[in-house]
């Protein structure tokens, strides 16, 4: 985790001043994928490795936990936020709960839109489904369980379920 968000973080400053990640173009995958999550701009013990190979070949893999979509951070608004201090093994639960609750307890994550009955939710949720949740009920009472969505309005009569995210570059955190 702290690998993969040092990468980020380096490769945002090495192309600064940029509005996104998704506009920074290292090889010809970059132009279709929009951004650089292909291009290997790491080596690990010898082993070239991209963005994509830390989060879905490495750690989504070998460590099945919801909580390290909040622990990676893309630097942009609609991303959990970026950790102020590194991941340890011996403060890794506690620090991922944190992160789980800054995230949930943000309207980045949960947005409540009550005059178009709409609950919007970070695109996470959707891209990520499978690792909160069996379908999309499910997910919401993960993040009712969490106190991120009131019982209320998860009784709305024609409640709609929407999924945003802002690629804006994160300045801020």
């Amino acid at each position: 985790m702290n690998t993969y968000n040092l990468a980020v973080v380096l490769l945002v400053l090495d192309h600064y001043p940029l509005d996104s990640i998704r506009d920074i173009r290292l090889s010809f995958s970059s132009l279709f994928n929009g951004g650089p999550w292909e291009d290997k701009t790491l080596s690990v013990a010898g082993q070239e490795l991209s963005l994509n190979d830390i989060e879905h070949r490495i750690l989504r893999p070998i460590w099945p936990d919801r909580r390290l979509h909040f622990a990676l951070n893309c630097a942009s608004v609609g991303c959990p936020n970026l950790a102020t201090e590194i991941y340890r093994v011996e403060t890794l639960d506690q620090q991922l709960n944190a992160a789980e609750q800054d995230f949930l307890q943000n309207n980045r994550a949960v947005f409540w839109q009550p005059r178009s009955n709409t609950l919007q939710l970070s695109s996470i949720f959707d891209w990520y489904q499978v690792d909160f949740a069996s379908n999309e009920n499910q997910l919401l009472d993960y993040l009712q369980q969490q106190g991120a969505v009131s019982p209320e309005i998860l009784s709305t009569p024609d409640l709609k379920i929407s999924y945003d995210y802002n690629w804006n570059l994160n300045t801020d955190s």
